[in-house]
């Protein structure tokens, strides 16, 4: 079966240098989502990009992924069927949660922001 990718950044509410970046596998008439990938992403003053939190569906499988937890940080997994509704659950959490996360990071790996 043959899919398509959709990716788009997008800074997040009231953010200088906090990114949503989102990637969804469709199938070829855009009905069903297949996996995604919705990454939060800083830049810090020096220009280097820090991942801060990924929901992907990996594998096959909906999981996330709690860099600002630290480098070897338990991956949280789900039996969640991978849908539309777990694509918008995961683009919300990091709109609603993304500052508390990157201050989480920052504290974490001693950068200042």
């Amino acid at each position: 079966m043959d899919f398509i990718w959709h990716r788009k950044n997008k800074l997040l509410p009231n953010a200088t240098r906090d990114w949503i970046r989102t990637e969804v596998q469709l199938t070829l008439d855009r009905k069903t989502i297949v996996g995604f990938v919705v990454l939060q992403v800083f830049e810090d003053h020096d220009g280097a990009v820090h991942e801060i939190l990924k929901h992907d569906c990996a594998h096959g499988k909906y999981h996330v992924h709690r860099y600002y937890e630290g480098p070897h940080a338990k991956v949280v997994e789900s039996n969640e069927p991978i849908s539309h509704e777990l694509y918008q659950l995961a683009k919300r959490d990091i709109v609603e949660n993304g500052m508390s996360y990157r201050e989480r990071f920052l504290i974490k790996y001693g950068i200042n922001p």
